[in-house]
């Protein structure tokens, strides 16, 4: 790419404008011969050409056409961006719904829980309960066992006595 420079007689202020009455001369780029130097194999010569040609007012209007481009973009855009914000909204309050049921359903859970946790308590401690007087049942019935065996020896041996002393007397 070829670099080109040409050196324009221009009086400008370093901040960009003009505040001195000065005369700066004529714009250097409304000069074609300037202007083609300048980008002679650096742009599309086509692009400068319109750039030159183009009409004031009409760059105007179409500045205007895009400027109402862009304004109906921009209402579309905030259109559709109020409609994803009710649908968001809309969710959430759907989301908040639910996790409230599910909170009240989880409530009742755990108060049935506790219930059952309750009863259940209340049956062990009767297991428990039955399990001990059981157990007392049982050692009573074998103290009976025990006392009726410890009669029937000594009936036995009665019996015996009584038998014995009856052949003695027999005798």
């Amino acid at each position: 790419m070829k670099m080109a420079s040409k050196k324009v007689k221009c009086k400008t202020h370093p901040s960009g404008s003009n505040a001195s009455k000065e005369d700066l001369g004529e714009n250097p780029f409304h000069n074609r011969e300037i202007v083609k130097e300048l980008i002679d194999g650096c742009t599309l010569v086509e692009v400068v050409d319109k750039i030159i040609d183009a009409n004031p007012d009409q760059q105007t209007w179409d500045s205007l056409g895009s400027f109402l481009k862009m304004g109906h973009q921009l209402i579309a855009n905030i259109k559709v961006m109020n409609h994803m914000r009710s649908e968001v909204v809309k969710i959430k309050e759907d989301h908040q719904a639910e996790t409230s049921r599910l909170l009240k359903e989880k409530a009742k859970v755990e108060s049935l829980l506790e219930k059952k946790t309750a009863e259940i308590g209340s049956l062990q401690k009767m297991v428990q309960s039955i399990e001990h007087t059981l157990a007392k049942a049982k050692e009573e019935l074998n103290l009976k066992i025990k006392r009726m065996e410890r009669a029937k020896t000594k009936v036995a041996e009665v019996k015996e006595q009584v038998s014995r002393q009856l052949q003695e007397a027999k005798t």
